[in-house]
């Protein structure tokens, strides 16, 4: 039994590692403590906002990394400092950022401005980290290093995570075809219908003129053929008399 009890007790003290939960939930995590005040901080608080069940653990662990709650989850005064406003909240996080990562800043001045490669070796190094964890820690700190003013503010880009349950979607190839217009005169569409009437038109005035002119011809022919058998009659009746 007294085994357990130290077992469990050195867990609870045990040192949080350096911080690699993703950039949308740090800040959904910092903002949610600025601006409230709590008495005990929990994941039930985190999982009432939306947070998964790891993103509420790594949130639990960045708090604990950064000296903002303590190992029994009470908010500490760097908490309150950092809902402050102004030049105060960027002194707040710049001791904060300094206290939580004395490792970094005892081997480099400023390790903010070192390049990628070379803050991904110091924080791997420091903080015994495997190479997938320090990829994901290192925008953290300079996150950190943003909200303290020791950075560009913007210079860290925030990502959301996609869900598993999101439905994929399928970006659809842009054409040049113009959508079907009926009140558009000059869409494509009734340009056909027009061009189709037209060749309609044209055709059945072609067959009546046919019509027309066989008619002719037939009308003219028969009258031929009744003028000479009228002709034919009164010479037969001539003759007769």
């Amino acid at each position: 039994m007294e085994n357990q009890k130290q077992q469990l007790n050195k867990r609870k003290h045990k040192p949080a590692t350096a911080p690699y939960i993703i950039i949308t939930k740090l800040e959904d995590v910092i903002n949610l403590v600025s601006n409230s005040n709590y008495s005990d901080f929990t994941t039930d608080i985190l999982k009432n906002r939306r947070f998964i069940k790891v993103d509420a653990f790594l949130a639990m662990n960045t708090l604990r990394f950064l000296n903002l709650i303590t190992d029994d989850r009470k908010p500490t005064e760097q908490m309150k400092k950092i809902g402050l406003k102004g030049d105060s909240r960027k002194e707040a996080f710049k001791e904060v950022i300094q206290n939580a990562y004395k490792k970094l800043f005892d081997i480099v001045e400023k390790p903010q401005d070192l390049p990628f490669n070379e803050l991904f070796n110091e924080i791997k190094t420091q903080y015994n980290l495997s190479g997938r964890i320090a990829r994901q820690a290192v925008p953290v700190f300079l996150k950190m290093a943003e909200f303290a003013g020791l950075i560009e503010e913007g210079s860290v880009i925030s990502r959301k995570r996609k869900s598993k349950t999101d439905k994929k979607t399928v970006q659809k190839r842009k054409t040049t075809t113009q959508p079907f217009d009926h009140t558009n005169e000059s869409s494509f569409g009734e340009g056909i219908e027009n061009k189709n009437k037209k060749c309609i038109s044209e055709n059945l005035t072609e067959k009546w003129d046919l019509i027309m002119r066989s008619r002719k011809a037939l009308d003219t022919d028969v009258r031929e053929k009744a003028t000479k058998l009228m002709e034919a009659l009164e010479k037969l009746n001539k003759d007769n008399d």
